[in-house]
């Protein structure tokens, strides 16, 4: 019994742990996914301005006042602006996924320190009250059933009441017999 309450214990410390360890996984998820969201702020803005330069550029070309070079180097910053942004929001999309996943899975470990820690408790203090009773409860059904079957028996058993020897038996086992 040492040897089980001791295994209990470590298993409730090994849960404790992962919780523990989710929990900070779950606050290191919430910091990216803040820090994504500042991101979003700023490369939403510089979107903005990247969209704004290119448009500009596309007027300075068609008037002859920059080169080519000049519009595909605005096109390729208003491109990538766009494309950071897009990146920023998935960023932000898996943290809040991962942080609800990690949730659901400390959630579910709790439910098990709960669990461990109950059996546990009973381990260590042995079967309470209600445990008690029902074993009770069942240890004198079981003997009240004994002696049910053991009354069953001797009434449907055929006895002779005198001594002898039984020179030929009429009736199989099972058979209902007369008197």
């Amino acid at each position: 019994r040492i040897e089980e309450i001791k295994i209990q214990k470590e298993l409730v410390n090994q849960l404790k742990s992962q919780r523990d360890a989710l929990t900070s996984s779950i606050d290191k998820a919430q910091k990216i996914q803040k820090q994504g969201e500042t991101n979003i702020n700023t490369l939403s803005e510089a979107l903005v301005q990247r969209e704004r330069d290119y448009q500009n550029a596309k007027i300075n070309y068609d008037e002859g006042i920059i080169s080519e070079d000049a519009l595909l180097s605005a096109k390729l910053a208003y491109t990538g602006a766009k494309n950071a942004l897009e990146v920023g929001k998935l960023q932000i999309e898996t943290a809040s996924d991962d942080i609800n996943a990690l949730m659901s899975q400390r959630e579910a470990i709790s439910h098990q320190i709960a669990s461990a820690e109950g059996k546990l408790d009973i381990l260590i203090s042995g079967a309470d009250e209600k445990d008690k009773t029902i074993a009770q409860s069942n240890a004198d059904a079981a003997t009240l059933e004994s002696e049910i079957a053991e009354y069953q028996k001797n009434k449907f058993a055929v006895k002779s009441y005198v001594n002898g020897i039984v020179e030929s038996v009429n009736y199989e086992t099972g058979e209902f017999v007369n008197a």
